[in-house]
């Protein structure tokens, strides 16, 4: 049988969304090879990245940010957002979001 731990708010750790002060650095490193790794391909110039639809990418550079709080912005992304993946949070959102 599978056992949920609930993590209380912590107030001291911040939500990652929009506007936030490290927004800006978190979506580039998701668009960038650490991440989806969004780049245009040699030849046809068509526009390519990876996804294994999941939150794995978002997770692992979150989690390089003490002051965030991973598992209440991985939440928003997905129930506010509409984010189900990695790329997702970049399509949904964009940088500038």
């Amino acid at each position: 049988m599978a056992r949920w731990t609930v993590t209380p708010f912590n107030p001291d750790r911040r939500i990652m969304r929009p506007g936030e002060p490290r927004w800006a650095e978190f979506f580039t490193r998701l668009e960038g090879p650490e991440g989806c790794n969004f780049h245009e391909r040699e030849g046809d110039g068509k526009v390519v990245w990876a996804c294994d639809h999941t939150h794995r990418r978002a997770a692992a550079i979150l989690a390089t940010m003490p002051e965030v709080d991973v598992l209440a912005s991985l939440n928003l992304f997905a129930l506010l957002h509409g984010c189900k993946c990695d790329c997702e949070i970049l399509l949904n959102l964009g940088p500038d979001a």
